[in-house]
């Protein structure tokens, strides 16, 4: 995930990074990886697990002081177009939310896509049932 984050070609980017109770060591590895003392690197570190998703990314919306939100968990990788691609569709089309589409990969390390999403107009219902968006707030 920061190897994907880092190889964005788009670098107006703000770093928040909130480190929900780890016991893993995973603080000295966001220190070692982006360092202590830049500006765009922000890491909240939680004492605890709160164990609610929702808090977490408030946290992180509280202390950001970008245009828009892009959440990314420790699991996800992105393509390294991936928030050019997105800051272009909201600025261009005047939008709230721009989505993509999602890869998964297996234990193995294949990659596969989900069932593609056929035509341009969508259903409401659909989209909450069966697509996983990352949001990307203004």
């Amino acid at each position: 995930m920061l190897q994907s984050i880092e190889r964005q070609i788009y670098t107006n980017i703000e770093h928040i990074i909130v480190d929900d109770g780890s016991t893993d060591n995973s603080h000295s590895l966001l220190n070692e990886y982006w360092g202590r003392g830049n500006s765009y690197t922000k890491i909240i570190l939680n004492q605890e697990n709160y164990g609610c998703v929702a808090k977490l990314r408030n946290q992180a919306v509280r202390v950001s002081s970008g245009k828009y939100i892009l959440n990314i968990d420790s699991d996800d990788i992105l393509y390294s177009d991936a928030i050019s691609t997105l800051v272009e569709e909201a600025e261009n089309d005047h939008l709230d939310l721009t989505y993509g589409s999602m890869i998964y990969i297996d234990q193995y390390g294949s990659p596969h896509k989900p069932s593609q999403l056929a035509g341009s107009k969508y259903k409401f219902g659909y989209l909450i049932k069966n697509v996983y968006p990352f949001p990307t707030n203004v």
